[in-house]
């Protein structure tokens, strides 16, 4: 049944005539004539009588009235809510990010967006870039926090290069004091960051053609730096995930540079609501990647 035509019916049952209903509704009494025949059609009984001096429901339609009533009644709150349900989610904003962006980047932005916007809910997740991207495809997330790469089929707002560097034990010898050769990866243990997912480091590992011994320890940043500081191996991190370390290494820029390109991606720019674009505009604004370049290690 079409709940419009019940409702219809029930506005026109208060007039007491097809006519003034038509009129105070806006429809022309053909119409609406219309519109009751297809809805008692819809129904299989007929529900109205009409007369010269206005309309009155049937006996079939007097015992069907609470029902109809009932109806239109759920039929409203179901609207009422959903209009609520899109109201709220004007200020939610769901991001999804790195483990070492939402460590060092994302809680300062929150709370300078939260200062200029008291009433919007942020939910984060942390993940990793695969599971990032995974979750913006099923709508999990409204934007992800994330480098950029061939896998990113959405819209990419860049903020800044994120620069790698060398991480090695205390004491490691190297050919130079201040730079370290991506060919001096040639051969040695290496840790692959990122649960040995870093698609970065082996690009410009294999771009330079590196043969490197990787080791197979699949773990988190902050579990290889350790690994590293224990002189199980040598690795390669960006200067976000070396942000504020504690661990007791040897960290060198590296040459040829290689860094990866943080950003925000989303499914689509024109589809954000209003409260997400406000969120990207503030971020861009207020980058403090690129404000802080020099990290302390």
């Amino acid at each position: 049944m079409d709940a419009k035509k019940i409702q219809i019916l029930l506005s026109s049952l208060k007039s007491g005539s097809l006519l003034k209903a038509a009129d105070s509704l806006g429809y022309t009494p053909s119409g609406l004539t219309h519109m009751m025949d297809s809805l008692e059609k819809d129904i299989g009984i007929t529900i109205l009588n009409r007369g010269r001096f206005g309309i009155c429901l049937t006996a079939e339609g007097e015992k069907l009235l609470p029902l109809l009533e009932a109806f239109a009644a759920a039929e409203q709150r179901i609207r009422n809510e959903v209009r609520s349900l899109k109201s709220r989610r004007q200020d939610i904003i769901r991001i999804g990010a790195y483990a070492s962006v939402a460590r060092n980047w994302l809680p300062a932005l929150l709370s300078g967006f939260y200062l200029e916007h008291p009433n919007v809910s942020i939910e984060t997740v942390v993940l990793g870039r695969e599971e990032l991207y995974d979750a913006l495809i099923k709508r999990e997330v409204d934007m992800i926090f994330v480098c950029s790469g061939t896998e990113c089929k959405h819209e990419f707002i860049p903020l800044a290069k994120d620069y790698y560097r060398a991480v090695l034990p205390l004491g490691y010898p190297t050919a130079q004091e201040t730079i370290f050769e991506l060919k001096e990866f040639e051969g040695a243990p290496f840790i692959m960051p990122s649960f040995m997912k870093d698609i970065d480091v082996r690009k410009a590992l294999e771009t330079n053609d590196v043969s490197i011994k990787m080791l197979a320890a699949s773990a988190d940043d902050p579990v290889v730096l350790s690994m590293v500081a224990g002189g199980l191996g040598i690795s390669m991190l960006s200067d976000l995930v070396l942000r504020g370390t504690s661990e007791k290494v040897k960290i060198m820029p590296v040459q040829p540079n290689v860094y990866r390109i943080l950003g925000i991606a989303v499914c689509s720019l024109q589809a954000l609501t209003p409260i997400e674009r406000n969120f990207v505009a503030y971020v861009k604004r207020h980058n403090l990647f690129e404000k802080n370049k020099k990290f302390p290690y």
